[in-house]
């Protein structure tokens, strides 16, 4: 039996994307709750064989955590599951004018801050996950609210629900399956999707025009890059990594061929070559 990490606790987004990747599985699993991204990623290849993670949101872009972390944790990607996301609010009052304490968890908040902007002199209260927001209104004796996962509203249980209100009627986030590098598992290949291959580029030395050797090491192989971030090492002021998404499998010829030219001046990590999973 496979045993997944993801984010708690039961209810969440991240509990979704996980049960959509077990449907691609034969084996059996079993889910575990952590607190945190951190702590979901250091489980992986310990307390589990298997990890799954937000790494990308629709219009929030990444999860720099998920990127700091990947950049120093030996892991591998082994397949991506894209989920819709869809927020509703509910409330213990009729008229939102009458809501004093509206419960949202930090990322959400972001993500429906068009509607949240109506509410005037609300305490808005942050929370770590979308069904904490759910679990503190319910425990809420005066007049509150919470934005939580339409999937998770039940109608009859609130004096007012509210569906659909995220600012982007199309929200989507991205969630990577992670493994360590020696883990086998039985995952069909859907030839149907194309394959993406994740990399960290480290400039080590810090020497001058290192973005654009990397990038004309793919461009002109005909290589699309499908997304490129900086983030800094913390080792030193004004060093930086790059992780890049871009479409192909490292092992094909002209993919591989770039890697080569570009590890020869630079340090790679490989997270991995893996394809799309989509939510039914």
């Amino acid at each position: 039996m496979h045993k997944i990490a993801t984010l708690g606790p039961s209810g969440t987004y991240s509990e979704q994307a996980c049960i959509r990747f077990i449907q691609q599985l034969d084996d059996a699993c079993k889910i575990h709750f952590f607190a945190s991204i951190k702590k979901v990623i250091a489980a992986v290849g310990d307390e589990s064989d298997i990890g799954v993670i937000p790494i990308e949101n629709f219009s929030e872009g990444y999860v720099s955590t998920v990127l700091d972390e990947l950049s120093k944790t030996d892991v591998q990607v082994l397949a991506e599951v894209m989920l819709p996301i869809r927020f509703s609010y509910v409330s213990n009052q009729a008229n939102k004018q009458d809501v004093e304490t509206l419960f949202v968890q930090f990322v959400a908040k972001n993500q429906c801050s068009e509607f949240l902007e109506s509410f005037q002199g609300v305490d808005f209260v942050q929370t770590e996950s979308n069904i904490l927001s759910l679990e503190q209104l319910k425990r809420c004796e005066t007049p509150a609210a919470a934005i939580i996962p339409s999937a998770a509203v039940n109608q009859d249980e609130f004096a007012r629900v509210e569906h659909d209100v995220a600012d982007y009627e199309e929200n989507q986030t991205r969630f990577l399956v992670l493994g360590k590098p020696a883990l086998s598992i039985n995952l069909p290949i859907d030839l149907t999707t194309s394959v993406k291959t994740s990399i960290i580029v480290f400039n080590d030395n810090d020497c001058p025009g290192a973005l654009n050797e990397i990038l004309n090491g793919f461009a002109s192989r005909g290589i699309n890059l499908l997304s490129i971030i900086s983030r800094p090492t913390r080792q030193a002021f004004g060093q930086y990594f790059f992780y890049i998404d871009l479409e192909g499998h490292a092992q094909s010829p002209n993919v591989a061929s770039a890697l080569r030219v570009i590890q020869s001046q630079h340090r790679i990590k490989i997270l991995g070559s893996y394809h799309k999973i989509h939510s039914e």
